[in-house]
């Protein structure tokens, strides 16, 4: 549904197990990662379709975005 090979999800997949659990949804985790992937590999998904995808809402990809950059810094 959202056109990722085998490649780009593992990964989407190693890069999920290198960040400590942090208490929220799964599935807004797996956006997010999703979402940072297709940012930095110049492919064409946007929030709202892989919000979509996963039932979530755009917010909590962001939200979590938010979270981990802040986190990080």
């Amino acid at each position: 549904m959202l056109n990722l090979n085998y490649k780009d999800y593992t990964v989407i997949k190693e890069n999920i197990l290198k960040v400590p659990v942090s208490g929220h949804n799964p599935l807004t985790v797996i956006g997010t990662f999703i979402y940072k992937y297709s940012k930095e590999n110049r492919k064409k998904l946007s929030m709202k379709k892989i919000s979509t995808v996963l039932q979530i809402s755009p917010i909590s990809i962001q939200r979590y975005l938010k979270n981990e950059l802040s986190c990080r810094a």
